[in-house]
């Protein structure tokens, strides 16, 4: 019954919020119900194997279902209407900003982790796997909508460039950090608070104002 219950009032959701788009939001949706129902017996089968008891699989659960309903309530709307918005209206740029909060969340599992801890190992991952892949299928389409398609190819040329140029220069970075304090702890809280910085302006950015 539970399982049916959060069917009905997810799809509903959906429904409210999406109508053009409909189709494909239900399809990732359903998608990544799929993952998550993947993802939980791996997730509870090393919690049970590290801690040597069933119990801590269904404590695990019940604490992920916790965390889950506190990120929700507050957040998750019934209809566009409850927060001045139109269906089909979620830009693509916030959705940047949930992909760098997931990263960043990623990041600091990945500073709490401790050797061995197969759990939050498999959270980190699926975390880091969700926001990378939104953040490549989303931020085209962002800066599409934000700087028209004109002048796209050049904001993205630039775009890449940089970000080939970050990615190689982090790894360099963390292998010297490493060097010095034989850690990588801090490069991953640096990650975690430059992703809830970029996350935090993502959210406050302004839209652009279309010219009459």
């Amino acid at each position: 019954m539970c399982t049916l219950g959060g069917q009905i009032a997810t799809q509903t959701t959906i429904g409210n919020w999406f109508v053009q788009k409909r189709g494909l939001a239900m399809a990732i949706t359903m998608g990544l119900g799929g993952v998550i129902a993947f993802a939980y017996p791996l997730i509870t089968n090393a919690a049970m194997v590290q801690s040597g008891s069933w119990s801590w699989g269904f404590y695990l659960i019940s604490i992920i279902a916790a965390v889950a309903l506190l990120v929700i309530f507050p957040l998750i709307k019934d209809k566009p209407a409850d927060v001045n918005q139109v269906p089909d209206g979620i830009e693509p740029a916030r959705i940047l900003g949930v992909c760098a909060l997931l990263a960043g969340v990623g990041a600091f599992l990945g500073f709490i982790c401790t050797s061995g801890n197969i759990v939050i190992l498999y959270a980190y991952y699926i975390l880091l796997g969700i926001a990378f892949g939104g953040n490549t299928s989303v931020m085209p389409t962002a800066f599409a909508n934000y700087f028209g398609i004109v002048n796209f190819p050049k904001i993205m040329g630039v775009i890449l460039l940089l970000l080939s140029v970050f990615s190689c220069l982090v790894p360099i970075i963390a292998g010297i950090v490493f060097d010095v304090i034989s850690s990588y702890t801090v490069m991953f809280l640096a990650v975690t608070i430059i992703c809830a910085i970029g996350a935090i302006a993502t959210f406050l950015v302004r839209y652009p104002k279309t010219k009459a």
